[in-house]
């Protein structure tokens, strides 16, 4: 009886001991040094941390925090649950200076950052005012390799890069996917985008830019495709022609298709050549060619290399033709001045008979 006696003594120490260092309160620093009490349980399923509450499943070592149920659906290691929306986080990790990371969800427009929205969830961050102008938010292995994601503190974003000086800048390559992938701007991914087309056993490059594309090396003019025309070396192709350069254009060959009409019928039987007397005056009062534009015209208008190809090669075929005629009027004369030539010998050898009957 009294060795029962003595076991009933041990177990009720041993048991109020429990109780009372589980009811312990210890008084810590809390967030930017407001006292926070804690109760610390010691063998307890459930226990209360501040105005929280921390359960443990009676299976599986699962924890959740502000709540006591877990999903149906499938059951985590750990669950945090808060019903304070924006105003609370789910999850704040803070050190010794004040740097804290902290994840909410149902963030909205008027608390920690201006472009949330009302429902969205994401990571927070906030620092110390000693780090604020340098400071950011990196995902990143624990390597010297220039790996891994930073959010600067003015919101640039760099990927693999330290110190991003735009909105985005990536060190390294970066890959479209897929046809129907693309970049595109002005909320618009019908007129405004850079994307894929299909090519044949390869793949091309769509630049689909409604207003036009341009592309400067920051010295020149550059290049510029506007409403279908492209400039080069200037900024206003204007609407007249579909390339227009400012400067010289050395090219291997210009090839001019569809000119028409080509001036063959030159040379068809009923084609008839303005007379030379006639050229001959037409040139002195214009002093130019008939059919060719005169200097005022092409210091105006340009020149069409197709049509002025065309013009020429006819003043050409229309030269050919005066030559021709002209050679045959050589020939007829060469043939009259052998006749005459005949005629004179005729006449020659008559008046020689006469002298001699005269002697």
């Amino acid at each position: 009886m009294r060795k029962f006696k003595k076991i009933c003594l041990i177990l009720s120490l041993i048991l109020t001991s429990v109780f009372v260092f589980s009811q312990t309160t210890v008084t810590t620093s809390g967030i930017n040094g407001t006292p926070a009490a804690y109760q610390v349980p010691l063998f307890m399923s459930t226990s209360t941390i501040g105005n929280s509450n921390i359960f443990q499943s009676t299976s599986g070592g699962n924890i959740a925090i502000g709540t006591s149920t877990f999903p149906t659906s499938y059951i985590p290691k750990v669950q945090i649950y808060s019903t304070n929306g924006a105003s609370s986080p789910n999850l704040s990790l803070i050190d010794n200076n004040s740097h804290r990371i902290l994840f909410l969800t149902n963030i909205n427009a008027t608390n920690y950052n201006n472009i949330t929205q009302t429902g969205d969830a994401g990571i927070i961050w906030s620092d110390n005012s000693t780090f604020n102008s340098t400071s950011g938010f990196v995902i990143a292995p624990n390597a010297n390799a220039t790996s891994g994601i930073r959010i600067a503190a003015n919101g640039n974003l760099g990927l693999g890069v330290s110190n991003p000086q735009a909105k985005l800048v990536v060190n390294g390559n970066s890959e479209l996917f897929g046809s129907a992938n693309k970049i595109y701007g002005q909320n618009d991914a019908v007129n405004y985008y850079i994307g894929h087309y299909a090519v044949t056993g390869s793949d091309g490059l769509d630049i689909h830019w409604f207003g036009g594309i341009r592309l400067f090396d920051g010295t020149n003019s550059g290049l510029q495709i506007t409403n279908g025309a492209v400039g080069i070396n200037t900024i206003n192709p204007g609407t007249t022609y579909k390339l227009a350069v400012e400067g010289k254009v050395g090219a291997r060959e210009f090839v001019a298709t569809n000119v028409s009409p080509w001036p063959d019928y030159v040379f068809a039987g009923n084609y008839k050549l303005m007379p030379v007397t006639e050229l001959e005056s037409y040139i002195k009062t214009n002093l130019h060619l008939p059919g060719i534009p005169d200097a005022g015209q092409v210091k105006k208008e340009g020149v069409s290399l197709g049509e002025m190809n065309a013009a020429l090669l006819e003043k050409i075929e229309e030269t050919i033709l005066y030559v021709i005629e002209q050679q045959k009027q050589m020939a007829e004369q060469q043939k009259q001045m052998t006749e005459q030539q005949k005629q004179m010998e005729a006449m020659k050898a008559e008046i020689n008979e006469l002298k001699n009957n005269i002697k």
